[in-house]
C-alpha cells in the first residue's frame, strides 16, 4: 500500500486561515462490504484535493468552509466523489453554538455491476455552556433535515438525532 499526502497551510494577519491538501493512494487486496459481505476487492488507485479555510468574522463570530474531490480510478464503497462543508461558530461568555451543513456528492454505496450512488445533505448542531473551566455542558442535533441515506447499502443511517452531556476536563 502506498499513500501519500501532501498539506499546506497559511495564516494571514487578521486570523485568516486557509490551506489545501493533495492526496494519493495506491493499494491492493482491499477489503470492501459488498451486498451485505466483506470481499477482497483488489486494487485501487484514486488522487484527490482537499481545500480549508477559516475566517474570524469577529471576536464571536468565526465561518469555516472546507471541500474535497476524489478522483477514483476504482470506485470505493463509502466514499463520495465531493463533499462541502459550511459552518459557522458563535461564541459569547460561556457559551459556544456551532451550525454546520455538509453536501455529500456521489457516495458509493455499492460498486461493481450494481453500482450505487447518493447524494445527500446534513445539517448539524451544537450548545455548549462552559459552566467552569473544567466543566461543561452540550447539546448536539445532527441530521437536523431528517434526511434519508445510506453510507454502506443496506445499513440506513439515523434520521434526526439528539444527544447531549457533560465534558469534564481536569
Amino acid at each position: 500500500m502506498w499513500n501519500y499526502e501532501l498539506s499546506w497551510r497559511h495564516r494571514l494577519n487578521g486570523g485568516f486561515t486557509y490551506g489545501a491538501n493533495l492526496f494519493y493512494i495506491k493499494a491492493d487486496n482491499l477489503i470492501q462490504t459488498i451486498k451485505m459481505q466483506n470481499v477482497n476487492t483488489g486494487e485501487v488507485e484514486n488522487w484527490g484535493v482537499e481545500l480549508e479555510a477559516k475566517y474570524p468574522v469577529n471576536p464571536y463570530f468565526n465561518i469555516n468552509a472546507n471541500a474535497s474531490y476524489l478522483h477514483m480510478k476504482e470506485k470505493v464503497v463509502a466514499a463520495p466523489e465531493a463533499t462541502c462543508f459550511l459552518g459557522i461558530d458563535y461564541r459569547q461568555d460561556k457559551w459556544l453554538t456551532t451550525l454546520g451543513v455538509q453536501y455529500v456528492n456521489h457516495l458509493y454505496t455499492e460498486v461493481g455491476d450494481n453500482e450505487a450512488k447518493e447524494n445527500f445533505c446534513l445539517v448539524n448542531a451544537c450548545v455548549t455552556y462552559a459552566a467552569t473551566k473544567a466543566l461543561s455542558f452540550w447539546a448536539r442535533g445532527e441530521n437536523l433535515l431528517a434526511q434519508s441515506y445510506e453510507i454502506n447499502l443496506g445499513y440506513p443511517m439515523p434520521r434526526a438525532t439528539f444527544m447531549g452531556g457533560v465534558s469534564m476536563n481536569f
